[in-house]
This record gives C-alpha cells, structure tokens and sequence, in this order.
C-alpha cells in the first residue's frame, strides 16, 4: 500500500503498533508526564485496508496497557465505519469532506471566478509536479506555515520538518510546485492510495496567495489526476467544527462535486484510569474525546 495506508507514515510520527485484523496502524501517545499512554490515530485520519474486522483488534487491545483508543476515519469509507458504531465508546460525526469525483465534470461546477482566478494564476505562475517531493520538505515547512501563521496568529508550524521529508519520501507522496522568477511561490502536497488522492497541506506566500496562486496549484493537481485517480479528497473545515458556512468550505466546494462523513471513534480500556486522568484536565469536558486532552 501507499500514501497514509502504508506503516511509514504512521513510523514518521512516532512509535506505532500494527493492528492485525484491520491491517492498519496506530502511533502511542505518551499522556503527559502520567506514566501513561494512549493510542492514537497517525494525523489526519486512520487508514484501515479492513476496517470491518476493527472489533477484534478492539478485544485484543483490550489487554494492553493502553488507556483509550481514538481514531479519526477515512471519510471514502463512511457506511463501513458506521457499521461498527457498536464497538465503540464514543462515536461521533466530525467533518464533512468535499470530494472531486473525477468521473463526473468537477470544472463545470467551479464558480466563475474561480475559474477566472484560476487562469490568471496559469499567467503568473509556472505549475509543474516535482520529482523529488522530499528535497522540498523545507519548502513546503516554510510556506506552510505563512498560512498557519496568518490563520493562528502565532508563530507555529504543523509538523517538524525531519517528519515533513521523510513522508514526502514515502511512496504515494505527489507535490506540485508553483514558481515565478523569484523561485517557489507555493506547494501543494498530496498523499496518494490506490485511485484515490488526498490533499494533506498547501503553503503559499502573502503575495502569491494574492495572486490566486492556490486556484492554479489545485486546478493544476486535478488535470494531473483526471486520469489516473478516481477521486481527490480535499477534506473538511480547520479545527474541530463542521461549519460548511466556513470560507474554506466554500472555497473547496468550488472544486468538488461529492461529499463524505468522516468519524471520530473513541474506545477506553482502563476506566479507572480514564475517569482520574480526565478529573484532572483543567479542561475535561464531555464533549471530546478523550476529556483528558484539548485535542
């Protein structure tokens, strides 16, 4: 397998576990200075091959010392994941992903000036796909968090850029490049499993966002999959919301033609211990799972 389904991408984010049934990973999460860990899903989603047998990895975990299990699905699975409602503790909607189903026109869908802002961007920039998406790891940090910074307000980045390279050099791994004379004004990073596509991030500079330099990269990565992938999942709204009213919903329904409903699941092994921990969060709450963290 590629793309997410594969064990180094669960590897690059720490020390994981193979679940047998579901032939899919988890990482371990060390629970702050408790003595304690859980087992969590590799960001952004749980890639199960076999999600349906996901019960008896369940009981065998069971055994561990783990204190709870949280997973985020994959939403091209929705009506298998529902299915196993019952083996779950905590069982909730969480994003609703836009999806471009290639075999169904995406581009007669995009709003005018989408498709305006789209070709001006082709004028401005020169889009290609790369062929070591790994030499750009740096690239992508830095443009990346030009986007975070201006969303947060804070000088923060989503991943190390030791984690950053050694993904983009997993097999499945698709980059494509905007440049200028100036060199690289933007990077779009998709992960890539059978026929279907993943956006996982994007970075642009201020100026080339401006520039509509996100229309060109997007527009230019779904010609480049028309052909050879069935679908392009750009996923859902940031943070923890489902709000389609959310710019970045509109702006992703400008490409898309399908929607799909991704899950959190959560299952707790040690009651015990799950009841003090989340007693002692300052911010336990009953709405998230698990109540011991914030995230």
């Amino acid at each position: 397998m590629s793309g997410f389904y594969q064990a180094g991408f669960s590897e690059s984010l720490g020390p994981n576990i193979l679940l047998t049934q579901s032939d899919s990973y988890l990482n371990k999460r060390v629970i702050g200075t408790t003595g304690h860990y859980d087992l969590v899903f590799p960001y952004p989603m749980f890639a199960g091959r076999n999600f349906s047998a996901i019960g008896q990895d369940i009981r065998s975990l069971s055994q561990s010392d783990a204190v709870s299990m949280t997973i985020r699905s994959d939403a091209f699975f929705e009506k298998t994941v529902s299915q196993t409602e019952a083996v779950w503790d905590w069982f909730r909607p969480f994003k609703t992903h836009h999806i471009t189903n290639l075999s169904k026109p995406w581009r007669d869908k995009a709003a005018r000036n989408a498709k305006r802002y789209e070709v001006r961007a082709r004028r401005t920039f020169t889009f290609s796909e790369v062929l070591n998406p790994a030499f750009y790891a740096s690239d992508l940090r830095r443009l990346n968090s030009i986007i975070l910074n201006r969303k947060r307000g804070t000088n923060t980045s989503i991943i190390a850029e030791t984690i950053l390279r050694q993904q983009l050099g997993l097999s499945g791994a698709r980059l494509f490049r905007a440049s200028d004379s100036n060199g690289i004004q933007g990077l779009a990073f998709f992960m890539v499993t059978e026929k279907r596509a993943y956006a996982y991030m994007i970075g642009a500079t201020d100026e080339a966002r401006s520039n509509n330099v996100i229309y060109g990269l997007y527009g230019y990565a779904l010609d480049s999959f028309q052909d050879a992938m069935d679908y392009v999942d750009f996923g859902g709204v940031p943070g923890t919301s489902d709000d389609q009213s959310h710019p970045i919903a509109q702006f992703k329904q400008l490409w898309t033609n399908e929607t799909a409903q991704s899950f959190i699941c959560g299952k707790v092994f040690r009651p015990d211990v799950y009841k003090n921990l989340s007693k002692a969060h300052p911010t336990s709450h009953v709405n998230f799972f698990p109540a011991y963290t914030d995230q």
